[in-house]
């Protein structure tokens, strides 16, 4: 089928740049960041014709009019799906973050025309995570040579995940649509699915109930007498110190039976009073479930947390059970430099040190801790065994091919 682009001279050049407007714009859940909204953002500044493009390229930026001009010339657009995502028109319109300077465009009002048009309110594209073979313990950014990656798992990602935004990359780098809310009534209007169990997830790193209000009064929900178990949570997570302390005086096993990861999420969310409450009550702050609590801070760059929670005696080596990665670690991989360079300035092992190309800071590390030199990577973590874990920092600096690690410790007198 031929793309419906609008014909001009440089055709070719415009397909491409389309393609990358489009790639930029758009949350996508796997390399989310602002500077590639920024990027998209500036293109389209430069080349303001790339809105009229194609179908796709109206709905990104939000172009009602070149929107509503493709469809009356060909109805069966709306639910075409094209280049260079393979989504709907509908999915472009509500992931895309793209800020345009023409004040008349609007990505809600080309997902209204869409829908007044007929497009599926419950559009969807698969996010696959992926996986190699004895992946554990390694880089999760990297792959092992010689393995190809398969489908360890796939999640829906509907038209009203997209408009919602947010996620584990926090809501700076994967932001909610500017008029999500309107967006969202006007999908669920036209039938969209409440029950939108990615769109949830996503938002729970925050600190309001907006978005889980609104799905329960559409799907008409009754309140439900909550357990001791749920009323403390509910109390902790809204710092409700009084309520709290009463329920744990009267049921002291209580916080045996709240869920590990309840200080964790204080941390995705910034909740620094819910945190404060928590660890006056006598809440383990190592507590781990995926993460500890210093790691979502870490991630998040959440400086003040942090250091509440190392004051509170959190343990910056410890290291998380899916990538075995340190706070630090988890800091740094997110953008988050200021915080990662605080806590690394408090703890840095070897192998943070070795992963994070910190070559400066190895000599000092092995100069305060010359067994660390040959230490294999499985005495760094009480995590179950993983792949690479019988490697020293040598052979793991060689493994990776990182040559001017490798010599840094070859000076030092590492040997194997």
């Amino acid at each position: 089928m031929s793309e419906p682009i609008k014909a001009n001279e440089n055709k070719e050049t415009k397909v491409v740049l389309a393609d990358r407007l489009l790639n930029d714009a758009c949350l996508d859940y796997s390399n989310d960041h602002r500077d590639r909204h920024a990027r998209a953002s500036r293109l389209l500044e430069e080349n303001p014709e790339l809105a009229e493009c194609s179908i796709w390229c109206a709905a990104a930026v939000g172009d009602v009019g070149a929107a509503r001009e493709f469809l009356d010339n060909e109805p069966g657009l709306r639910e075409l799906k094209g280049r260079p995502r393979n989504w709907e028109p509908l999915l472009y319109a509500c992931y895309s973050r793209v800020k345009s300077q023409n004040e008349k465009h609007s990505t809600l009002e080309v997902g209204r025309l869409l829908l007044e048009r007929g497009a599926n309110p419950n559009a969807v594209y698969w996010w696959r995570e992926t996986a190699c073979p004895s992946q554990k313990g390694s880089d999760p950014s990297k792959t092992k040579e010689g393995q190809t990656p398969f489908a360890i798992d796939t999640y829906a990602f509907t038209a009203l995940t997209g408009v919602c935004g947010e996620g584990e990359s926090g809501p700076v780098n994967q932001p909610r649509h500017r008029q999500w809310r309107e967006f969202a009534e006007l999908l669920l209007k036209h039938g969209a699915r409440p029950d939108d169990n990615q769109a949830l997830y996503n938002r729970m790193f925050g600190d309001d109930d907006e978005l889980l209000e609104l799905l329960l009064e559409e799907q008409g929900a009754q309140t439900t007498k909550l357990s001791a178990v749920d009323r403390l949570v509910s109390f902790c997570l809204g710092a409700d110190r009084a309520a709290a302390q009463a329920l744990l005086d009267a049921n002291p096993d209580l916080m045996n039976r709240a869920p590990r990861d309840l200080l964790t999420r204080t941390a995705s969310g910034n909740q620094l009073d819910a945190a404060r409450l928590m660890l006056d009550l006598g809440f383990p702050v190592n507590a781990i479930d995926r993460t500890t609590a210093l790691h979502q801070a870490g991630w998040h760059g959440r400086r003040e947390l942090a250091e509440m929670l190392l004051a509170a005696g959190a343990d910056l080596s410890i290291r998380d059970r899916e990538h075995y990665a340190t706070p630090g670690d988890w800091a740094r991989h997110n953008g988050q430099n200021e915080t990662a360079e605080y806590l690394n300035n408090i703890h840095l092992d070897l192998f943070e040190a070795i992963g994070n190309n910190l070559i400066d800071r190895i000599e000092g590390i092995v100069k305060s801790d010359p067994g660390s030199l040959e230490r294999p990577f499985k005495e760094y973590h009480g995590n179950p065994p993983g792949d690479g874990d019988s490697l020293t920092p040598l052979a793991f600096a060689r493994k990776r091919g990182w040559d001017k690690v490798a010599t840094e410790l070859e000076r030092l007198g590492a040997t194997g």
